[in-house]
């Protein structure tokens, strides 16, 4: 088993620097390549937005989000975690990236770059908890 962080904080985006923060530090005290860094931070940033905007109801008392994060050579896996409404990010039609702005259907494209910039995604929900785990691969 690898180096692990496990980051539990409100759903809030003023939350994000502090996270980011906290997972630069633990990227590269265990030797995670930048590019593949900024991947993960790229696609924490979309994931962690959308909890925010749609996982939970107006006046929610404890609306958090919990990040485990595992370093191995050559990988890092993390699972997002929130208490919201159970959504899958995954179930939904990828965005038609050939039509023009205006033609599209708002939404999805979050979710489509997190795709595109992870080598695995999935999606389960467990204990009442929706739970996104993203693999990046790195040399």
């Amino acid at each position: 088993m690898g180096q692990t962080l496990s980051i539990r904080t409100r759903a809030d985006l003023d939350e994000l620097p502090e996270v980011v923060e906290k997972l630069e530090a633990f990227f590269d005290d265990n030797g995670v390549p930048m590019p593949a860094a900024n991947h993960i931070l790229m696609a924490l940033d979309e994931i962690v937005a959308n909890i925010v905007e749609h996982a939970y109801a107006a006046g929610e008392t404890d609306p958090f989000l919990k990040l485990d994060a595992e370093v191995d050579p050559g990988q890092v896996r993390m699972t997002v975690a929130d208490g919201g409404v159970a959504f899958d990010p995954l179930a939904r039609a990828a965005p038609d990236t050939t039509l023009s702005v205006e033609d599209r259907p708002i939404g999805g494209l979050g979710i489509f770059l997190v795709i595109k910039l992870m080598d695995e995604v999935a999606y389960d929900r467990v204990a009442h908890q929706n739970r996104l785990r993203i693999v990046k691969n790195f040399d």
